[in-house]
């Protein structure tokens, strides 16, 4: 039933209801109070971080302000940097006018360098072909300056290694595989007699190790033959270009200790000054070169000169044999003024007297008989100039009896 006309409600149910409503409410209302205190956390955080970043940048700005240098330390380091850049310049710029002059030097000492007919092909007696090829040797000249004379000192004995086989060809040595034996002198007139040529040749196999030939018997020979010791008036420096002499042994240590510069007097008026390099070219074969210095502005000029050179082969046949070849040529005496001397002159300095009437001829040939009178002094020179070959093979002979005797 209800109370006019309306249903009757139950108290119970009501109060239900109620309690559900008000349940419904306050978890809204916590819902809501968890969802703002998250939001809430985040906003924290945000915060946070934010005040964070902003007082790093303060940090990193006040570090940046602090580091920074004063204007006078900045203004110190530049001019520093521009006196290091400027002493950079100048040792650049001073090192180029160094080459600048270098190769103007270079150019000089090429432009003056003296020309010498080479080592051709030899006379009759070496039974020459007289074909081959003749292109003159040179520069034998050095110049004063420094670092052009040791250019001068590198490319002389450098081009007597270089050429060393071709002129073993053109002097008709026999092939390095051959066992045959040389040892002869001549005289190549090819050039006339003017530019004459005296040349040595020996070749011969000695069963011996090539270190041992090259210690025991080639050093000493080759050193013995550029100061002149096979002469009875020889005689060594004076003692005003010992100044001279240590400065190009400066120079000369750069070749580590295989180049030389020798100075000695041969007569009263002849100043040699020659110049060596022994060449370890590979483990089986050794060189020794030398070229007599004709124009050395440092050194004693002298009146009259001769031209000079040497080649001294080692090759390693097999370890217990050594081939040794070794080229010796000289030219005609010539005055540095004048030109070559007279004949006559040429053979008073071999010790012939032109004046004997002997040395395979009845009488010297009558001064008209020009060609009989050349070939006559010719013949006493060779006589002279085959004592040095008999000399050679008798220091062979000393060596090879010493190295037999320790052995």
């Amino acid at each position: 039933m209800t109370e006019g006309g309306r249903p009757k409600t139950d108290p119970s149910l009501k109060k239900a209801r109620e309690k559900a409503k008000m349940q419904r409410y306050r978890k809204r209302q916590a819902d809501l109070y968890t969802q703002l205190n998250v939001e809430a956390f985040h906003l924290e955080s945000q915060v946070m971080h934010h005040a964070n970043a902003v007082a790093q940048r303060r940090v990193l700005r006040l570090s940046a302000v602090s580091s920074l240098l004063p204007w006078k330390e900045v203004l110190a380091a530049i001019r520093d940097d521009m006196d290091e850049l400027t002493t950079a310049n100048d040792a650049l710029r001073a090192r180029s006018q160094a080459v600048e002059r270098l190769a103007k030097a270079m150019q000089r000492w090429v432009h003056n360098a003296q020309y010498f007919p080479s080592p051709s092909s030899l006379s009759s007696s070496l039974h020459a072909s007289g074909t081959l090829c003749r292109t003159p040797w040179r520069h034998v000249t050095l110049d004063a300056a420094p670092a052009t004379r040791t250019l001068g000192f590198d490319w002389i004995t450098k081009n007597l290694c270089h050429n060393h086989e071709l002129v073993f060809q053109q002097c008709h040595f026999p092939p390095i595989t051959s066992p045959d034996r040389v040892a002869d002198f001549g005289v190549d007139t090819t050039d006339g007699m003017e530019r004459l040529q005296y040349i040595w040749r020996i070749q011969d196999d000695v069963a011996v190790p090539l270190s041992t030939v090259r210690d025991a018997f080639a050093r000493p020979h080759f050193l013995s033959q550029v100061l002149g010791k096979h002469l009875t008036n020889t005689s060594s420096v004076s003692p005003h270009i010992s100044a001279a002499m240590q400065a190009d042994e400066h120079l000369l240590s750069d070749f580590g200790g295989h180049a030389c510069y020798f100075h000695s007097q041969w007569g009263a008026t002849s100043w040699v000054h020659f110049l060596t390099r022994e060449f370890h070219l590979s483990d089986d074969r050794c060189l020794f070169v030398a070229q007599c210095i004709h124009e050395d502005p440092l050194m004693p000029a002298s009146p009259y000169s001769r031209h000079r050179m040497i080649w001294f082969a080692l090759d390693e046949i097999t370890p217990d044999t050594t081939k040794i070849r070794m080229l010796c040529v000289n030219g005609r005496c010539f005055n540095m003024n004048s030109g070559p001397v007279p004949l006559e002159d040429e053979a008073a300095r071999w010790g012939v007297d032109v004046g004997t009437r002997a040395g395979g001829m009845a009488t010297l040939p009558a001064e008209d008989d020009v060609g009989d009178k050349e070939a006559w002094i010719l013949q006493r020179i060779t006589q002279v100039a085959l004592k040095n070959v008999t000399s050679f093979q008798r220091d062979l002979c000393a060596m090879l009896a010493t190295h037999s005797a320790l052995s």
